[in-house]
């Protein structure tokens, strides 16, 4: 999941979206819509903002550990 920032007219909206794969198509589908960014509290903002940042920099932490323990592990094969 991710936060997006969209511009409709003259105004920007926050809304909370996810990638979902159907039938190996991916698809965006919003789960909140939070509205008018000038209207919503900027604390409020910046915490959601902080918080899909650590879950992001997360799954690529976890990924890229993935991708090393198989690099090893391709490696401990060859030798």
């Amino acid at each position: 999941m991710y936060l997006s920032k969209r511009k409709n007219g003259k105004h920007y909206y926050l809304s909370l979206v996810e990638s979902v794969r159907v039938n190996g198509q991916v698809y965006k589908k919003t789960v909140k819509q939070f509205g008018r960014i000038d209207l919503l509290d900027p604390q409020f903002v910046t915490s959601l903002e902080e918080q899909y940042a650590k879950q992001k920099l997360s799954r690529q932490l976890t990924a890229q550990q993935q991708r090393d323990e198989a690099v090893k592990a391709v490696q401990k094969l060859q030798h």
